[in-house]
């Protein structure tokens, strides 16, 4: 067997319960155009 995959298998093991439940406020959306080399102002709510 591979050592890669087998690695990779693990971490997907140990990483797939992980998750987190993030909002993002309505302005943030499809279809958005960011303007490029500009900072962009990450907002939101998430649990841990």
């Amino acid at each position: 067997m591979n050592s890669r995959f087998l690695v990779f298998s693990i971490a997907l093991v140990l990483v797939a319960p992980l998750r987190a439940d993030i909002t993002l406020p309505s302005v943030f959306g499809d279809n958005m155009v960011l303007q490029r080399d500009k900072p962009i102002p990450r907002v939101g709510q998430g649990s841990p």
